[in-house]
């Protein structure tokens, strides 16, 4: 037995040197130089499109987790004992140069992560349960044909799932006797108990969990590292300067260090930069499966932002706070890695005290552990639901929730020496698919170029160029207009009886109710109350420049209207968690320009939305009148009146006619989900607008319901009752709060 258990341990010692280090980087680098250096052209795109938008809103798009709650499920997983004490022990074997191989490996591995990511969220599919799941044992099968392949992937990985948690649950259970003198078995216990209530609650309670603890848990580890490091910068120059000369030249031994050569330098530092990032491997590809997203590149980008977090800014602070601290050559090199693995300890000593120090480590070794545990066996139960099927899945989730308490005892060793092995099988078939698919990633990423980034960007760009355009324009007219301006500033007008902004308290759901062009808010009342009643809180702001007299509305500009609108959202979010933004007219544009500016909006109702009015190409050529007259109420009801002005300034027509030109450009990018109410008869905006905006929205949440019986002003006319019933319906069945 024990020259079984030596011949396991050579063979593991022999795949995880040169063969695997050379295959993980090699892999890297094609993926790199196919991709034509994208991680790196693109790294401050991928910063934008992920730490910049943690917190938006995309539960109108297709997934089950946040894009956000994926990432740190999946850096749950990676995010543990290596980050620690594994570049304390590379450092200490390898020398300060096994750093600056930490972050070779990390370069160009961040091309692996990004593919693999990109692959497991074009191939995904729903389980029977709706959820969304992926990951290499999909892509291969999916996209290869190679189903051999694929159940090679998926069995290595839900047999290696079984030793890694008891490898995990063994540390802690160490970790925890050494450090607070419990019981192996009291902490197996609690471990199994805490586990699964965690994976018991299935995906979502994963990712929920990841989503608090993981921040935090790297925050307060990176301050603690940060700290070692402060104490010790008068060193650091001296520390850069041997990670970047001892990469390439050995180091001879000191204190405990018995030195390194090139090669042990790049064999450790690559083999813990890879280990502590598991870019190659496929494993995060199964997290970001279930990732609401609306194109694979977009969510690749997080595996760029993953590996930038995990290898080079984690390690990073370990490595330097041990490498500053000098710890490195204070332990004996010799003794295996359990006393390497207190290097760590040590430099947080100097910062907090020897006790504290290695309570501090202890602490969020247990902590990262217990997380780690936690998402690696959702990738088991995974391989087991793609093998066996959704109740197997089940079954094998019993298996590894056991396999901790059997891990902390320390039972079952025999198992745990197949862990390196086993950890190989499930490389090799995701290299070799990363390989055979990198055509389609490359055409998936050019896509995402193509019609995501540069579409966003220019659109960006245009933005920029059309308000420079359009303040030039103003300047170039605006003497006469300015003095009009001016003069209604210095005139005081008073607010119509009926046309004062109302809010009305209420839940965590907030409506944003907007009236039309020269109309005001008696016309968005009723429907207000009635949303109100339901229980939500309502605004129904009165736009700048309406509700008093058409002399002060030509005093303003679609800006002026466009910041009434932002403002009443942002008074919203103040109190609420989420708002829907419903619209009458120019208020239904203003919603779609809501729903661009803040994607997290979580509903839109547009009625009679109006991009284009009856004859608007005409009157934006006219040079005068200075004033029009308006059209009325155009209400099919009898005696019911809309509250709005009787002239209409050409300028400020021409103000409507720009804002609607700039919406129209956006409607293809809005995703939000959206209800189109549209009077079958309109004398003001033609219904086409309505069927427009539906061919144009990218939102796969839109339904358009056609009002029988009323004219433009619907919210007080013969379909009201309708549009407060189909309203409520839309948002009662979409709000969270």
């Amino acid at each position: 037995m024990n020259l079984f258990n030596q011949w396991v341990a050579d063979l593991s010692a022999w795949i995880w040197g040169p063969p695997m280090i050379i295959f993980l980087l090699g892999g890297g680098l094609f993926l790199t130089f196919r991709l034509k250096f994208f991680q790196f052209r693109f790294f401050a795109h991928a910063m934008r499109q992920t730490v910049g938008r943690i917190r938006q809103n995309t539960d109108h798009l297709e997934g089950t987790l946040t894009p956000f709650q994926a990432f740190t499920s999946a850096l749950a997983s990676t995010a543990g004992a290596t980050n620690i004490v594994g570049v304390g022990v590379a450092i200490a074997i390898g020398g300060p140069g096994a750093m600056f191989w930490m972050w070779v490996i990390a370069l160009i591995g961040m091309a692996s992560k990004y593919s693999e990511i990109l692959l497991g969220v074009k191939y995904r599919e729903k389980n029977e349960e709706g959820h969304f799941v992926g990951g290499p044992m999909y892509y291969i099968q999916k996209g290869l044909g190679w189903k051999w392949l694929a159940v090679m992937f998926a069995g290595g990985l839900m047999l290696e799932v079984i030793p890694s948690s008891m490898v995990q649950s063994n540390s802690i259970a160490s970790t925890a006797k050494l450090s607070f003198g419990w019981p192996t078995w009291v902490t197996g216990i609690v471990m199994t108990i805490l586990t699964a209530i965690v994976v018991f609650g299935g995906v979502k309670r994963i990712g929920n969990v990841a989503e608090k603890i993981v921040p935090i848990m790297v925050i307060v580890y990176l301050l603690g590292a940060i700290g070692v490091i402060l104490i010790n910068i008068d060193q650091l120059p001296g520390v850069f300067r041997d990670i970047f000369v001892y990469a390439f030249t050995p180091i001879s031994a000191t204190g405990g260090f018995a030195g390194a050569g090139v090669m042990l330098a790049i064999r450790w530092g690559m083999a813990r930069g890879a280990y502590s990032n598991e870019a190659g491997m496929g494993t995060a590809s199964i997290a970001h499966a279930t990732a609401q997203t609306d194109h694979p590149a977009r969510q690749g980008l997080w595996g760029l932002f993953s590996v930038t977090m995990d290898t080079l800014v984690i390690c990073t602070a370990s490595g330097l706070a041990v490498l500053s601290a000098g710890t490195w050559t204070q332990v004996d090199s010799t003794g295996g890695e359990a006393a390497l693995a207190h290097t760590v300890s040590l430099a947080f000593g100097q910062l907090l005290g020897p006790t504290a120090g290695g309570l501090f480590v202890s602490f969020f070794l247990l902590i990262f552990v217990m997380t780690t545990v936690g998402v690696l066996i959702f990738y088991g139960e995974k391989q087991a639901e793609y093998l066996f099927g959704l109740k197997f899945s089940k079954f094998m989730r019993v298996i590894y929730v056991l396999s901790m308490f059997a891990g902390a005892v320390g039972g079952l060793k025999f198992v745990w020496q197949f862990l390196d092995i086993l950890l190989a099988a499930i490389v090799v078939p995701n290299m070799i698919a990363l390989l055979f698919m990198s055509k389609e990633v490359k055409e998936e990423t050019e896509d995402y170029i193509e019609n995501v980034y540069k579409k966003e960007k220019e659109e960006r760009e245009g933005e920029l160029k059309q308000e420079i355009s359009w303040r030039k324009w103003n300047h170039e007219q605006g003497v006469r207009f300015v003095q009009r301006r001016r003069s209604s500033m210095t005139r005081t007008y008073s607010v119509m009886k009926e046309a004062e902004p109302f809010y009305f308290p209420g839940n965590k759901t907030g409506i944003l109710v907007q009236h039309g062009f020269t109309g005001t808010t008696q016309s968005m009342r009723p429907l207000g109350e009635h949303l109100a009643a339901c229980g939500y809180t309502v605004y129904g702001p009165r736009l700048k420049g309406h509700g008093t007299h058409y002399e002060e509305l030509e005093g303003t500009t679609y800006q002026d209207w466009v910041h009434s609108a932002e403002a009443g959202y942002c008074k919203l979010k103040e109190t609420c968690s989420e708002v829907f933004v419903v619209g009458l007219s120019m208020g239904g544009t203003l919603a779609l320009h809501l729903a661009h500016r803040f994607p997290e909006t979580r509903g839109i109702v547009l009625i009679n939305a109006a991009l284009e009015i009856t004859n608007l190409d005409q009157l934006v050529t006219l040079k005068e009148p200075r004033f029009l007259d308006a059209i009325g109420s155009d209400i099919k009801a009898e005696g019911v009146e809309e509250l709005a002005y009787e002239k209409i300034p050409l300028k400020s027509v021409k103000e409507f006619a720009e804002l609607a030109t700039r919406t129209r450009e956006k409607v293809s990018s809005i995703s939000t989900p959206t209800l189109i109410l549209v009077s079958r008869e309109d004398h003001v905006v033609p219904p086409a607008n309505s069927r427009w905006i539906e061919d144009q929205l990218r939102s796969e949440d839109k339904r358009v319901v056609t009002l029988e019986n009323s004219y433009h002003v619907a919210t007080l006319d013969n379909d009201k009752q309708r549009i407060q019933q189909e309203t409520e319906a839309f948002i009662q069945n979409r709000a969270q709060a």
